[in-house]
């Protein structure tokens, strides 16, 4: 349907429907995907001594939920379900002086599984009393970040296929960069934040709530030049609805 319009648009459109063709015969001639056993590997890194954190996380086929810690002397939890079969989670966890670094991946070997009804699926947790920096590359599922209560300075997120949901904190100045995928990004700002938003829309749809005026590409609220608790977010827009409150 995007395509039809366009000059190769026939043509692109017949190579996807044989590439369909393609992955269905090698689907049957292997004996389908196979059911698969998943397993969990869950880890943390102490809290003590740190001043700040960086954390980043490319998730692939699986649900992400990320949340704050209780007060405790964690600064940060993972507990990651996958196929062991199939994939392998690559993590380095490391410290520069008071910094905390913590990158996580999944590689895989592509083969499809199927569970029956269990899913594959990414907890973290982080401590909400070190400023940090977020750096999600999320894939195919839904994406959960309530990073409500933790001290962000800045967050990149660039969507990939599915529902992404993101509250951010109450207090604080921090950056935000989102870049949209195939589907809804919802995005949830506390009435406490004062905000800047610069949109460019892809070729889906964005809603903005009442309490932002456009001007120009940003939307911004009333207080945002004035206050000290304020957030100032990009968003390149995808194949899907950007909804922002």
């Amino acid at each position: 349907l995007l395509l039809r319009h366009t000059r190769l648009g026939g043509a692109v459109s017949l190579l996807v429907a044989l590439g369909v063709v393609a992955l269905v015969a090698v689907l049957v001639l292997s004996g389908g995907p196979q059911q698969v056993d998943y397993e969990s590997e869950a880890f943390s890194y102490p809290l003590k001594g740190l001043e700040a954190a960086r954390v980043r996380l490319e998730t692939g086929v699986a649900k992400l939920e990320v949340e704050p810690l209780d007060e405790g002397d964690q600064a940060f939890e993972a507990e990651i379900r996958y196929d062991k079969g199939a994939k392998r989670l690559i993590r380095e966890i490391s410290t520069e002086g008071k910094e905390l670094y913590v990158a996580l991946r999944m590689t895989g070997d592509g083969r499809q599984s199927w569970g029956r009804g269990q899913e594959e699926s990414w907890r973290i947790g982080l401590s909400p009393r070190l400023p940090l920096s977020l750096d999600i590359s999320s894939g195919v599922n839904r994406s959960k970040l309530k990073l409500t209560g933790l001290k962000l300075k800045r967050l990149n997120l660039n969507a990939g296929v599915g529902e992404t949901e993101v509250r951010l904190p109450e207090v604080g100045h921090y950056e935000v960069s989102i870049k949209g995928g195939v589907g809804a990004v919802k995005l949830e700002i506390p009435e406490s934040m004062e905000a800047r938003i610069r949109v460019d829309g892809g070729l889906g749809t964005v809603d903005v709530g009442e309490r932002y005026e456009q001007q120009g590409k940003y939307y911004i609220t009333g207080g945002y030049a004035r206050a000290d608790d304020r957030a100032d977010i990009e968003i390149d827009g995808g194949v899907g609805a950007i909804t922002i409150r």
